[in-house]
């Protein structure tokens, strides 16, 4: 929560400045250049801070808030950059101020006397890393929005005497430390003098519901928050007393005696509470899953003694002393529209530390008791030394009927609860016991046993059963003997020990397990909710998005799986055998095979989310025996790049490794998409496909519309998403063939297929036009006669759905060759060179003709560049003279008043000529920086002018 009182001081900092730089540029500019006003606003907002700030609107006027000056902006936008880019850190539909127009025009001081905030959305964010989303304030620009006024300084100060927010909604999230708080409906108030050194500040805050989650627990849920509180504020010492207070927390209410002070940034706390109301009711307010159903018609009886104290500094890593007691005696409470009620309630918590380290902390549960009818449940536990070496002592016995929960708590409609667990637990020892393997010093027995366990409810469509589970305590391990459970028609049976869980469990350990899990019948759609009544497995492929699921990091499992059927996104396997292993923030699948469509299928490689919000999947494929027909229907890659696929008929083995990056509904990110694999067919059958029945119209035959090839030996890369396939021969019923080609994510296609081309299987008509050239070849005097075969050369483009065909009649072979290639062989040399030195004259051409637009761009970039430089050097050199002047000026005028004047004066000049030099070496630095820009944007549009020319000479 200190991180959180931090983001909240840092953005009344960033919201200060931008109200100033707001102030200053509109009261100085004329209103008729509003549009232009609006433009430097943002750019002097900008240059000041590091995140995007962008608004749609700004006014300031003086009648409404006479004789002050009233500020507006609507639509203000605060971006984050770099590692935040694209998130919203701020925005504030409306924001109004009231401003002391004298102290606009004095310029000292800003006196803001009201600020007023309406619907404000603000995301408070911290990285793994650390680094938090609000600190976008530059080191060493925080000191203008200072709240006091520093004699002698030259920087400006604000006052402020009232800031409002009115129904802001806010979140705030921990990445490393795993903590979500979520607001709805804030409204907040700060009243007072904060201009005089010491005065009352009134604060009221409400928020309509608050969420706070850790680790995976909900500590509040949708709770209602109010807090009102008169503090006696000595702002010239920072010490904040209060006077009168109080923090409700739904029926839970607290009172503050004492003060906070500030020792440099390090709070000075002497503070105790209590909860003036000492009902069992308030107390069970807090209960998230009781607050949260139909709490106001709750029965409770029994008493609560609740309080404590914080005393001491609280640094970054020392905690002041504190103590918290907490007793619950003889409670009850009751739904009156249940039979029974839960009852013999008793809770004696304490939890102290004398101050200094973490590790100094001390939880004791010395006692919590209930009965739930005839149940009863019993916990008590001790935990000293949580950081360095966590002691536990603690003991958990209960034994419940599952089916009385829904006697003494309201169930949801079509929710049922049945079954018993038994637990008796006993824990005893320190953690380093169990790390150095001396569990002689480790008292850990008992066990957690659950037989036919039933639940069922509206979101499930089918009940949730637990045959039976146990689970046996050990200081090295928990030893799961088994766990059967049912769910949607699926089965599974889990058994394995699980290590390393006190660790895990009070430190943050890795927990390890070796487990064996086997199922008759498992569908993974149907486990996971996506299957819904009525639809096809088409329309739940096509309808079920699945979404990114983050590995957790401190997770070593190694699963023995076997299924005799699994079912996963649709696609039915069979007797499926090999390892699971969830480890480094992986999912990895090691040897594990099955049957699939009659054949085999093997799955080597792992799903990894090391890469926050960016899953990678590198996986190795060992696919054998199976049907075109079924793969193109099973697999979406063959439907995206093969589509021919579909209409083939025939089996093929593949061998197929690649790896991608994942979208946020685990889809490829098809630009990432690389790999390999070889294709093996022995026979296959097309027809009906679009591309071999334009081919054939071409070459009037109708071989190509239904044709069979064998064998096929196909080798494949994957590059950036692009399938490339390699040159491979085929035979098509007889006829030689190859073909070599690619195809992109965009779809398009560009393919060479070479056949040596019988011509009794060509078309009459094609046949009429070779005999055509032959006579007419025999009438000039030459001797030809027409060979068996004709190659023919098909240039496949366009794009998978549209296409295009183009068939060329290749050199000719047989006895036509040898008959007429004494005859024409000089001249199609001839022909064929002139042709080539025409294609080296343009490609030169055009890479000259590149070349010297590259460098005229690179010469006017570069004399852009220099210019740049040279106003900026031109500028740093006049502001250091005009800097030495002033220095000078305001020396001299010192002396005229005596020593002590002149060296104070002296120290004033060296301030200002400190800061100007600063300034200065500021600007060229920002003006090397914008020339290197401009020379890096112009390299690149140079080395895009030769790739397209070198581009176009490559299709020459």
């Amino acid at each position: 929560m200190g991180k959180l009182s931090k983001a909240s001081g840092k953005f009344l900092k960033v919201i200060s400045i931008v109200l100033v730089i707001l102030i200053a540029a509109i009261i100085i500019l004329p209103y008729a250049f509003r549009g232009r006003i609006m433009e430097a606003v943002k750019q002097e907002v900008n240059r000041n801070l590091d995140a995007r700030v962008d608004f749609d609107d700004l006014g300031l006027g003086i009648i409404s808030s006479f004789p002050n000056l009233s500020l507006r902006i609507d639509g203000l936008s605060i971006m984050g950059v770099n590692e935040f880019e694209g998130d919203t850190l701020a925005y504030v539909p409306a924001l109004r101020a009231v401003v002391d127009i004298m102290s606009v025009i004095r310029g000292d001081v800003y006196e803001i006397k009201r600020i007023r905030i309406n619907d404000p959305l603000v995301n408070l964010k911290i990285l793994n890393s650390g680094k938090p989303n609000w600190d976008i304030v530059p080191e060493g620009e925080e000191e203008p929005a200072t709240t006091a006024t520093a004699e002698g300084s030259t920087s400006f100060n604000i006052t402020l005497r009232h800031f409002e927010i009115n129904n802001a909604r806010l979140t705030y999230k921990d990445i490393a430390g795993n903590t979500e708080i979520v607001v709805y409906d804030l409204d907040h108030s700060l009243s007072g003098d904060l201009s005089a050194e010491r005065t009352r500040l009134k604060t009221r805050t409400t928020i309509a519901s608050i969420s706070f989650f850790q680790d995976g627990v909900s500590y509040l849920n949708r709770a209602k928050l109010d807090f009102d509180a008169l503090i006696d504020a000595d702002l010239q010492n920072e010490i904040y007393t209060f006077e009168k207070n109080q923090l409700k927390i739904n029926e839970m209410i607290l009172q503050f005696e004492g003060s906070v002070a500030m020792l440099g940034d390090d709070p000075q706390i002497t503070l105790t509470f209590n909860a003036p109301q000492n009902t069992f009711r308030n107390f069970l307010s807090l209960v998230p899953a009781v607050y949260t159903r139909d709490f106001k018609d709750i029965k409770t009886t029994g008493n609560l003694a609740f309080n404590g104290y914080v005393k001491g500094v609280y640094k970054e890593n020392s905690l002041p002393s504190f103590r918290l007691d907490v007793k619950v005696d003889n409670a009850e409470f009751r739904y009156p529209d249940l039979p029974s009620s839960i009852n013999n309630i008793n809770i004696d918590l304490n939890v102290t530390n004398p101050g200094g380290s973490e590790d100094y902390t001390v939880v004791d549960i010395r006692k919590m008791h209930f009965t739930l009818i005839d149940n009863p449940f019993e916990l008590k536990a001790l935990v000293k030394n949580p950081v360095s070496d966590p002691y536990i002592d603690a003991s958990l016995v209960t034994s419940l009927n599952l089916a009385d929960i829904g006697k003494v708590y309201p169930l949801e409609d079509g929710e049922s609860l049945r079954g018993k667990v038994d637990a008796n637990i006993t824990l005893k020892g320190r953690q380093s016991a169990i790390e150095n393997q001396q569990y002689e010093k480790f008292d850990a027995f008992g066990s957690l046993m659950v037989k036919d366990i039933e639940y069922t409810m509206e979101a499930f469509n089918d009940k949730f059963h637990v045959k039976n589970a146990q689970l046996n305590f050990a200081p090295a391990y928990l030893d799961l003997v088994n766990l059967d459970f049912q769910y949607a028609g699926n089965d599974m049976v889990l058994k394995g020990k699980v290590e390393n869980y006190i660790p895990y469990a009070m430190s943050g350990g890795i927990l390890k397990g070796q487990f064996t899990a086997s199922s008759d019948y498992f569908d993974v759609d149907r486990f996971m909710g996506s299957e819904e009544e009525g639809k096809s497995a088409q329309e739940l492929t096509d309808t079920t998005e699945l979404t990114v699921f983050q590995v957790p990091a401190d997770l070593d499992m190694n699963i023995t799986a076997s299924f005799r059927e699994l079912v996963y996104d649709s696609i039915p396997l069979s007797n499926v055998r090999g390892q699971i292993i969830v480890k480094d923030e992986k999912v990895m699948m090691k040897n594990l095979r099955g049957d699939l469509f009659g054949g085999n299928i093997g799955i080597n490689g792992s799903y990894s989310t090391h890469n926050t919000g960016t899953p990678v999947v590198d996986l190795a494929l060992d696919i054998s025996s199976i049907s075109f027909y079924d793969a193109f229907d099973a697999f979406g890659i063959l439907q995206k790049y093969v589509p021919m696929a579909g209409h083939a008929m025939g089996d093929f083995s593949t061998a197929f490794s690649f790896s991608t990056s994942l979208d946020d509904e685990m889809m490829p990110l098809w630009e990432t998409f690389n790999g390999n694999g070889l294709l093996n067919a022995n026979t296959v059958k097309l027809e009906k496909v679009n591309t071999l029945n334009q081919l054939s119209e071409a070459l009037k035959t109708d071989m190509f519309r239904s044709m069979k090839l064998d064998p096929l030996k196909v080798a494949f890369d994957f590059q950036g998403g692009k399938l490339i396939v390699k040159p491979f021969d085929m035979n098509i019923e007889g006829m030689k063939a190859s073909l070599s080609g690619w195809t992109a994510i965009d779809q398009s296609i560009g393919y060479d297929l070479n056949m040596e081309m019988p011509r009794k299987v060509i078309g009459s008509e094609a046949n009429k036009v070779i005999d055509g050239l032959i006579s007419q070849a025999n009438a000039a005097g030459a001797n030809f006669s027409a060979g068996e075969t004709i190659p023919v050369d098909v240039i496949i483009g366009g794009t998978l759905s549209k296409p295009t065909v183009k068939p060329v009649i290749g050199k000719m072979t047989g006895n036509i060759v040898d008959d007429i290639k004494n005859d024409l062989k000089q001249e199609i040399d001839k022909k064929k060179e002139e042709l080539e030195q025409q294609a080296k004259d343009e490609a030169k051409k055009i890479l000259d003709d590149a070349e010297k637009q590259a460098q005229k761009l690179l010469a006017e970039a570069q004399k852009q560049s220099d210019q740049v430089r040279s106003l900026a050097r031109e500028g740093a050199q006049k502001i250091r003279k005009e800097a030495d002047a002033h220095a000078e000026k305001l020396i001299a005028e010192g002396k005229k008043n005596g020593m002590l004047a002149e060296a104070a004066a002296k120290k004033t000049a060296d301030e200002y000529k400190k800061k100007a030099y600063s300034e200065a070496d500021k600007g060229v630095a920002e003006a090397d920086k914008k020339a290197d820009a401009i020379m890096n944007t112009a390299r690149q549009q140079a080395d895009k002018i030769r790739a397209e020319a070198q581009k176009k000479v490559d299709s020459l």
